[in-house]
């Protein structure tokens, strides 16, 4: 069976998108595919199709504007190579798969991502898209006292106040890495944010870097486990040692 290839386009200005070469699609086992109609116990060809064609412009909806508030360029260009469905609920579907993005069309280097999202079979809507780089090359590690870390720093904080406002934060990377990834350079790092007496929690932090502009293209964080901050420094220093 052919690879399908889902394509968009994200535009600034005006959204739009286009679907090139359907993507290769597969689905858990457990349970029978069902798209658009939910607790539907047959499906007629037509039925599928329409289902089928509701979910993939959900997703790529759904990450044309996850891409459009991540990534700090005029366009995003991005190409879907695979597409799991799987089932968490009579209703509900994870769709998970792996792409490839532009960031410059100029340049038409493609970088490597992963995604995630949840779709509404009745609402035939797509939410909570998480997106994940993928790298060129082996990461290496980034000295926490060079300027680039330093930066990171600075910028993801004020992200996590942005998050969690009227609440200080201190941000402490614990670990910071670069890899190649075509002409930018993939930032990964994680840590402690420290909201003081109310404790604090890990952060994981996903960045994309332009060394040609000295610009950070993206940013993203996540916040985990939370827990008062002497079992998260203990944590951190158990990392460092693994």
């Amino acid at each position: 069976m052919p690879s399908r290839l889902m394509h968009f386009q994200v535009v600034a200005a005006a959204l739009a998108f286009a679907f090139a070469l359907p993507g290769a699609r597969t689905e858990g086992q457990a349970t029978p595919r069902v798209m658009g109609v939910a607790n539907a116990t047959a499906e007629s060809p037509s039925s599928r199709l329409e289902g089928s064609e509701a979910l993939d412009a959900a997703v790529a909806a759904a990450l044309m504007g996850a891409t459009r508030e991540q990534f700090d360029v005029p366009a995003v260009e991005i190409k879907l190579d695979s597409t799991t469905v799987e089932p968490v609920s009579p209703r509900d579907r994870e769709v998970s798969g792996s792409g490839r993005l532009s960031l410059d069309a100029a340049h038409r280097d493609w970088l490597s991502f992963q995604y995630r999202v949840l779709y509404d079979t009745e609402a035939a809507v797509a939410s909570a898209p998480r997106i994940t780089l993928g790298s060129a090359g082996e990461a290496e590690p980034v000295a926490r006292t060079s300027p680039l870390a330093k930066d990171l720093v600075t910028r993801a904080r004020l992200a996590i106040l942005r998050e969690f406002a009227g609440q200080p934060v201190r941000l402490r990377l614990e670990r910071v890495a670069s890899a190649d990834a075509g002409r930018y350079r993939h930032i990964t790092a994680n840590g402690l944010a420290d909201f003081g007496p109310g404790g604090g929690a890990l952060v994981e932090i996903d960045a994309l870097y332009d060394p040609a502009s000295s610009r950070w293209i993206r940013i993203r964080h996540e916040i985990g486990a939370s827990a008062p901050n002497d079992d998260l420094r203990t944590s951190a220093s158990l990392a460092r040692t693994l």
